[in-house]
């Protein structure tokens, strides 16, 4: 059984089984690389250039998209039809154009996209979103009928490597507040079991980092962080679980705090504490 399987670690990995081929696409991708996390239009800002980089050692041809997805509760993004956008969804595809759409990369080199908003005059007040999906382009038959050459009929399933970030318009005056609920610490050995309700209100996205700190106020220090955690604007809620190691060079952890902050741009500058909750290590 096990020599029917065969794995290639590049920008695809292939498992074969038979002739039928399913595609997945991760979200992050060490082979390309983009140089801003999301792009937000708002204010006055009309363009945007992003810069798209090929970290492989191979030559690859990208093609660029646009994808839609929804927040729930539990599952983070879940894609969605594309003939079938659920209407919390707005999607930005009519007014936010870009180019190139497809692109060949040598190996270490970049290439810019711009990005043009075109507003309509009567577009209502709110907050629109879809995502753009960079991926490789492969010839995927030629692919498939090489390796699967004297094979047996199976399940064969290969993965390209790509990356999605949200393109998100506002317009009017729109505002966010988030609150930590039913915040719960528990330590289990040689880690901290945590969860809470992350909720959301007002007419955008939240969008900043989460920072869980032991002892504040006395034997202070930053236990852990998670970088860019967002509630986008068809979700009121999200339900977090965490379990956090321990530093065991560190101070016993009596209580924790965890701090949500929004935050702005690549490297997530801080703009303010949009909630804050504190329990007791039980």
């Amino acid at each position: 059984m096990m020599n029917n399987y065969k794995i290639k670690f590049l920008f695809l990995v292939f498992l074969t089984l038979s002739v039928t081929t399913f595609f997945l696409f991760p979200r992050h991708a060490d082979a390309i690389a983009v140089t801003v996390k999301r792009v937000i239009f708002e204010g006055s800002k009309r363009a945007e250039v992003i810069t798209i980089i090929n970290n492989s050692n191979h030559k690859q041809t990208y093609r660029l998209g646009w994808k839609h997805f929804k927040m729930t509760e539990k599952k983070s993004l879940v894609a969605v039809p594309e003939d079938n956008i659920p209407p919390e969804i707005r999607p930005v595809v009519d007014m936010v154009h870009f180019s190139p759409r497809r692109f060949t990369l040598l190996p270490r080199s970049s290439q810019q996209v711009r990005m043009m908003l075109r507003m309509p005059s009567n577009l209502a007040d709110g907050e629109y979103r879809s995502h753009l999906w960079i991926r490789p382009e492969k010839d995927v038959q030629a692919y498939r009928d090489s390796s699967n050459e004297g094979k047996k009929p199976g399940v064969s399933m290969k993965m390209l490597a790509g990356v999605s970030m949200p393109i998100i318009v506002r317009k009017g005056d729109l505002d966010v507040s988030a609150e930590i609920q039913d915040f719960n610490a528990v330590d289990q050995g040689g880690e901290i079991f945590t969860s809470f309700t992350l909720t959301r209100q007002g007419t955008k996205s939240a969008y900043g980092d989460l920072d869980f700190i032991c002892n504040q106020g006395g034997n202070e220090y930053l236990l852990k962080f998670t970088r860019g955690y967002s509630l986008y604007a068809e979700t009121s809620k999200r339900h977090v679980k965490k379990k956090i190691a321990k530093k065991p060079d560190s101070p016993k952890c009596s209580n924790l705090t965890v701090r949500y902050t929004e935050t702005s741009g690549f490297i997530g500058k801080p703009i303010k504490v949009l909630a804050e909750a504190q329990a007791s290590v039980q």
